[in-house]
């Protein structure tokens, strides 16, 4: 594993279930560069709450064994895993989190296998009342090999979790964690879906204000695929998003959850998206966005 090169972009600081700026917070965002798999040191004072990542291999593209952010608060690290079945490819990653302070936040984690259909779905133990799915963190890794991609993701509805990883073929076992928090809906503003269909990468306007992830999915149009980079960024009013080999060229769906936090301080400044352009086949398909969304305690 390589020495990594982290970087503080921006940083957020909380406290009473409200989100501050000022003071002297921690990193809450990091890039970094390494084979394998990465680990850096991330101080959380309260319960992160992921809010983008962006994995990309250096050199070409390869079969997908396992992807990975995953922050440990008690280890004051970020877990981060690339790589297909050999592990000995150079990616460069970014992650954010929120934290947000508030004692009536329920956490949770669930980790199982998947072991046919290349999909598994859940109920999960939701909080009675008006509490809103957000994703902490999630690992994905084929249990047997390395394999093309067709499609991946995570979302949640009214307590179902639903986890897919798979290849054209829908057959192949592979093991999953998922971290999870359920939020106090008076810290929401609202929840909101984007989606579109695009070649390499894509964007969508979404609502202003703080965002935290809650659920994304990827699907390739035709077949299965390589992977170059994958990649969901809500910055600034939008979420950009990332899903290729090293063609940049193959049509794929997406769709991404996000939860707007509310915000009663001073409005926080976000860094610029790191989404860059990748290549001449990237293109968006014109007419084929979608948008819904939904305030908190609707």
């Amino acid at each position: 594993m390589s020495r990594p090169v982290t970087m503080a972009l921006c940083a957020l600081a909380l406290g009473s279930g409200q989100l501050a700026v000022g003071a002297q917070p921690n990193p809450s965002e990091f890039v970094g560069k390494a084979i394998g798999e990465d680990e850096v040191r991330a101080t959380f004072d309260a319960q992160p709450l992921l809010q983008a990542f962006d994995f990309s291999f250096l050199s070409s593209d390869h079969h997908l064994q396992r992807v990975s952010v995953i922050p440990d608060p008690q280890r004051n690290k970020v877990r981060i895993r690339y790589s297909d079945k050999n592990r000995d490819d150079a990616f460069k990653w970014s992650a954010s989190f929120v934290q947000l302070d508030d004692p009536r936040i329920v956490r949770g984690s669930i980790s199982r296998e998947a072991r046919s259909k290349g999909f598994r779905v859940h109920d999960l133990p939701r909080p009675r009342g008006n509490f809103v799915f957000a994703l902490v963190g999630f690992s994905l890794s084929y249990t047997v090999g390395d394999h093309h991609i067709d499609k991946i993701g995570i979302y949640e509805k009214a307590g179902e979790l639903t986890v897919v990883m798979n290849d054209k073929n829908n057959d192949d076992p592979f093991y999953y964690t998922i971290n999870y928090a359920y939020l106090p809906g008076d810290l929401v503003q609202l929840t909101d879906r984007v989606s579109g269909r695009a070649r390499g990468q894509d964007f969508e306007e979404t609502s202003l204000g703080i965002p935290v992830l809650s659920g994304f999915l990827f699907d390739y149009s035709s077949k299965d695929h390589q992977l170059r980079r994958m990649a969901v960024e809500p910055r600034n009013g939008s979420v950009q998003v990332a899903y290729h080999d090293k063609n940049s060229d193959d049509k794929f769906s997406w769709s991404v959850d996000v939860t707007i936090l509310k915000d009663t301080a001073t409005p926080t400044k976000l860094s610029t998206s790191t989404i860059a352009p990748i290549g001449p086949h990237a293109t968006t398909i014109r007419g084929a966005r979608r948008r819904s969304f939904t305030r908190a305690g609707n």
